[in-house]
């Protein structure tokens, strides 16, 4: 803030309380010189000369005990206190001043007695809710009763503070609405009285600021329901926000600081007397009026807001009000700030802070409208986790999980399942004896040059844990003698129990009539790595096929075997099932070995008791009336590829397998028919079975 008085009781504050969250302090200040602009009518006058009341509302959601009540408190008493206490002598003389004023216009106006009018009024005016500086609790009746009064007085005004917002806007719904109607020009449809002793009817102004605590409003309750339809009722375009998710830290301070920070204090609470003096018929009624470099700014604002809110998508029907009015609440702002340094003329730098403190409040907002959305939120917290939860862990931990109801509980795992469908990870879960366990995680993805291997010249002992590089892994396998498993091993003995489950590499062993050139027609879509084993040879090829994962996972024992075979079901070709231990080791050769560049293979639809798995699954038992070659390739086809493409790729295999042309015509074609929409076989013709020509006379060259 430019503004120095602004600033000296932003400083004070702290030196009382101690550093806190800078935007969250400025609201309430700006709340608490708002109350006073409330009671004094202050006003500003607008380009086009509507008047409309200096007042702000605001909104803070914090986390419990945030401190918020000390703050209020330090500025009731120790800041704007004087004011206060000077306030109500002012109150009761200018309110006797006008009922007089107002029975003496009524009693010329009807040619009746004065004292009878003089009774009549003060008998309403009894009759009327009590006074008040600030009031927490409140019925739209008793608002409307307290506004009649105030405009009986000609001074004063509505200063509503509502805490724990999650609980009482059902309550106050009422009240809220007609808070938010008197908002820009200070008046309700319904007339209280017809006139004020100044012959204005019932222009009254208000100030409202809302604590809450993200935790209980937040949770994907009913709460969250009512605040967000009030903020699309209005609250959004009237309120500044401050937004706190969670305790920030803040650095301890020691013991010479404390002192040196009460010291301060002392010597800034003198400052403070000034605000007496806004206790005077002088200001009572001010109207603010700005310059034109000033509106010019505020209108140039107003444009920016504008073209920003018309850029934003329909569904954000909420966020066009809030930035669209942005400029409404920087003007009335304006005003404030000059008040705080207790000028009666608007700067240009008064208007700089509004527009900088509107835009910090936008931010706020934002990030109360973009908020991490609940499923994310319970995916992020088990993920977080080391362990496997249970429902009693998340109905203990997490506020917006208990307060929700058994269908939101169900629908908000569902989601996180989704979520990390969608963003590369895992959610999983699993019963045992009857009790749900919850895992969850966002994958990282793999570095081709930190390979998960563990090497020894032993079969049992001596394990070195290596990042391998993909580039040289060929090196490595061709290798003489070296034993070596796809897990980091601890203390370099190789056992089940300690592999840490780690890994990023799937080993496969082809020992059945499978060959090199078939396996790699088949998987030419993805990289992999192939060695023959000492028992290759070339009648009966016998090699292995190494493929780095999408993304780095940790399985234990059981899981690893169900991703291991979950693989090996997927795969078009026969493996040896015994390849899924944990564990397991294998041996290099110094035969042959090949790579193939090609996207990598995810392990998220392998990975057990995961959505993902489960879908790819079923479709694998939806296929079980097709080969595995055929169901490799329709598989390929489900999953987004072209159906042309499709079934190229499956013509290109067989032509490389060493088929003639009426073979690979009479396979594709069964395959074509056994497909969903299969093509026309003119098209078939016209471009699988051309390109197979071209590959076959390419071949027998």
């Amino acid at each position: 803030m430019r503004n120095k008085a602004f600033s000296k009781i932003h400083s004070y504050i702290e030196s009382k309380l101690g550093k806190t969250n800078d935007h969250f302090m400025n609201i309430n200040i700006i709340n608490s010189i708002s109350q006073i602009a409330t009671h004094m009518h202050i006003k500003i006058k607008a380009y086009d000369n509507t008047i409309v009341p200096c007042n702000a509302y605001s909104m803070s959601l914090a986390p419990s005990g945030y401190n918020k009540g000390r703050i209020i408190n330090t500025l009731e008493d120790s800041v704007f206190g004087q004011f206060k206490e000077e306030f109500e002598e002012l109150f009761a003389k200018v309110s006797e001043e006008n009922v007089i004023a107002t029975a003496e216009r009524n009693s010329a106006k009807r040619g009746t007695d004065f004292e009878t009018e003089m009774d009549v009024l003060l008998k309403r005016w009894d009759k009327l809710p009590k006074t008040l500086f600030s009031f927490s609790e409140a019925t739209d009746a008793g608002l409307k009763g307290s506004r009649e009064k105030y405009t009986m007085a000609g001074i004063g005004g509505s200063n509503m503070v509502i805490d724990e917002i999650a609980y009482n806007l059902p309550k106050f719904e009422e009240v809220l609405t007609s808070m938010l109607e008197v908002y820009d020009v200070a008046k309700l449809k319904d007339k209280l009285i017809k006139v004020d002793s100044n012959g204005e009817s019932g222009r009254i102004p208000a100030t409202l600021l809302m604590f809450g605590s993200p935790s209980s409003l937040l949770n994907g309750s009913k709460n969250e329901e009512d605040f967000i339809n009030m903020l699309r009722q209005g609250l959004a375009r009237r309120m500044f926000f401050s937004y706190i998710k969670s305790y920030e830290q803040i650095q301890e301070e020691s013991a010479r600081d404390i002192i040196n920070r009460a010291r301060q204090s002392n010597e800034l609470s003198s400052e403070f007397d000034i605000y007496k003096s806004l206790v005077s018929r002088e200001w009572l009624g001010h109207v603010y009026e700005l310059d034109d470099d000033s509106h010019e700014m505020l209108i140039e604002y107003e444009k920016e807001c504008k073209l920003k809110a018309n850029k934003l998508k329909e569904h954000q029907e909420i966020e066009k009000f809030e930035l669209s009015h942005r400029y409404w609440k920087a003007f009335k702002l304006s005003g404030l700030l000059a008040l705080i340094e207790c000028r009666k003329t608007v700067t240009m730098d008064d208007v700089r802070d509004a527009i900088d403190f509107s835009e910090e409040s936008g931010k706020n907002f934002n990030q109360i409208m973009n908020r991490e959305p609940h499923y994310v939120r319970l995916f992020n917290y088990i993920s977080d986790m080391e362990t496997k939860l249970t429902e009693a862990d998340l109905y203990s931990n997490l506020y917006f999980y208990q307060s929700a109801n058994q269908g939101q509980r169900r629908d908000m795992k569902a989601l996180a399942a989704a979520y990390a469908y969608t963003k590369g990870g895992f959610f999983k879960e699993t019963s045992k004896n009857g009790v749900m366990f919850y895992e969850a995680e966002l994958l990282k993805p793999v570095d081709l040059n930190k390979l998960v291997l563990s090497y020894s010249t032993d079969i049992t002992t001596g394990y070195e844990n290596v990042e391998a590089n993909w580039e040289t892994l060929c090196e490595f396998f061709q290798q003489d003698g070296l034993h070596y498993t796809a897990h980091h091993l601890i203390d370099g003995y190789r056992k089940a129990e300690n592999a840490t489950g780690h890994i990023n590499l799937a080993v496969l062993d082809v020992d059945h009539n499978c060959s090199i050139e078939l396996a790699q027609s088949l998987l030419k879509d993805y990289k992999f790595g192939i060695y023959t084993t000492k028992r290759h040879t070339e009648k009966e090829h016998r090699f292995r096929i190494v493929m780095p994962l999408k993304y780095n996972i940790k399985l234990n024992a059981e899981d690893y075997k169900k991703f291991m075979q979950n693989i090996m079901d997927w795969l078009p070709f026969e493996t040896d099932r015994q390849t899924g231990q944990y564990g397991r080791k294998w041996l290099t050769n110094t035969g042959s070995c090949l790579q193939n560049e090609g996207i990598l293979l995810d392990p998220t639809n392998f990975i057990p008791d995961t959505q993902k798995a489960t879908e790819t699954k079923k479709k694998i038992d939806d296929m079980s009336n097709l080969d595995n070659v055929e169901r490799f390739f329709l598989m390929q086809l489900n999953d987004g590829a072209t159906r042309n493409n499709t079934l190229i790729k499956f013509a290109l295999m067989l032509v490389d397998g060493g088929a003639d042309y009426e073979t690979v015509e009479d396979k594709v074609m069964m395959f074509n028919d056994k497909t969903e929409d299969a093509l026309p076989v003119k098209e078939v013709m016209e471009t699988v079975m051309k390109t197979v020509r071209k590959r076959i006379s390419e071949r027998d060259v």
